[in-house]
């Protein structure tokens, strides 16, 4: 477990602190009081049946139990990693996240989210049967009260930072 204290919040290239294992996928969550849904989320990892995963959680600050259910998680599973830290926003999570990943692939998911138990393997094959660096999927959701439009990525670290970067450049 990593607790992060005195965190700079800036946003220059991340600070990457193990190497790289290859064929692994980091999957990066970031958490912010979303006690009602995480489990789903991260049972959805879990059940992937992809195995060659770690799970970054980064627990953004949360003042509800979703700290407790991180902590739960990386217990009863050496896959997932915990990162507490101060409540900096979603961004920054992410980039922590980044920070402690030994993944050759980085993938995303917010707390409020699932995966499909074969999304990793579906992606990682596609990803490396073409040898490319970046993989990115739209999906829409369509229940009877509403419609979500869900963006899913697979990519490498450094592209997967400066995709991190087009974003801030732009809001």
């Amino acid at each position: 477990m990593i607790y992060m204290e005195n965190y700079a919040g800036n946003f220059n290239h991340p600070r990457m602190k193990y190497s790289q294992q290859d064929g692994l996928i980091s999957v990066i969550v970031p958490i912010y009081n979303s006690e009602r849904y995480l489990n789903k989320c991260l049972d959805s990892i879990l059940a992937q049946t992809f195995e060659n995963w770690e799970a970054i959680l980064v627990n953004d600050g949360s003042t509800d139990s979703s700290g407790l259910i991180v902590d739960e998680y990386v217990k009863n599973d050496s896959r997932f990693i915990a990162v507490h830290k101060k409540n900096e926003g979603t961004l920054l999570a992410r980039k922590t996240g980044l920070e402690n990943s030994k993944g050759e692939f980085i993938a995303n998911i917010d707390n409020d989210d699932y995966y499909d138990p074969d999304f990793l393997k579906k992606m990682y094959d596609e990803i490396s049967e073409d040898e490319l660096k970046f993989l990115f999927n739209n999906y829409i959701i369509r229940e009877k009260k509403f419609s979500l439009r869900l963006c899913l990525i697979l990519a490498n670290k450094g592209i997967f930072f400066r995709y991190m970067q087009g974003i801030i450049l732009k809001t």
